[in-house]
């Protein structure tokens, strides 16, 4: 699995747009899961968004003043959520905010605070402030038998696609913005997908 890392203009000036048009609802799922899908064919996972993330940032303060109130709560993935925008069918993005760790950072997928899941549409994630470090298998594959640890922080936007075996450690806590190819609530069954026991490393 290869990293690579846009220069930070490049990313800004491709990362405000996508996310506003995600944001204001113009974003079809086959949009959204070309430009995950083009990510990963390249072998980019991770760039550098910092201008992108600080005019997030900007808009979800402003719709938490407006509704004033978290979306759902998830202790079984020790986040609360924030409901941004989408509807059934389309794109879609909630804030996440994962306080910190309950324990130290894990060394094996056993220990993870928050344990290795799917979701059957691609993703993207825009850490927003904070730190963590996001943990994932081969893009697209259920197993979860070799695993990379990426650090992120504040500025950093990932994409990754349907069926990628993954999740976060968020160290002293973060949060993001999460988008998704087809929007569902973290309340719903369907938004955190089990890896079989097949799946994960013997």
């Amino acid at each position: 699995m290869r990293l690579d890392l846009h220069r930070q203009s490049e990313a800004d000036d491709w990362a405000s747009p996508f996310i506003g048009a995600m944001l204001g609802g113009m974003l079809s799922t086959a949009d959204f899961e070309q430009v995950v899908d083009s990510f990963a064919a390249s072998g980019c996972i991770k760039l550098s968004a910092p201008a992108a993330a600080e005019e997030t940032l900007r808009y979800i303060e402003e719709a938490h003043r407006i509704d004033g109130r978290y979306g759902v709560d998830c202790p079984e993935l020790n986040f609360r959520s924030l409901w941004l925008a989408g509807e059934h069918g389309r794109p879609g993005a909630i804030y996440i905010d994962a306080p910190a760790e309950r324990m130290p950072a894990p060394r094996s997928p056993v220990q993870l605070n928050r344990p290795l899941h799917l979701h059957d549409s691609g993703r993207m994630a825009l850490i927003l402030h904070g730190a963590a470090t996001f943990i994932m298998g081969e893009p697209g594959s259920r197993d979860s038998s070799t695993l990379a640890r990426i650090p992120v922080s504040a500025g950093d936007l990932l994409f990754w696609p349907a069926w990628t075996a993954h999740s976060f450690d968020a160290q002293d806590g973060f949060g993001l913005l999460s988008g998704m190819a087809v929007y569902v609530s973290p309340e719903e069954d369907g938004f955190s997908l089990p890896i079989s026991s097949k799946d994960r490393r013997q």
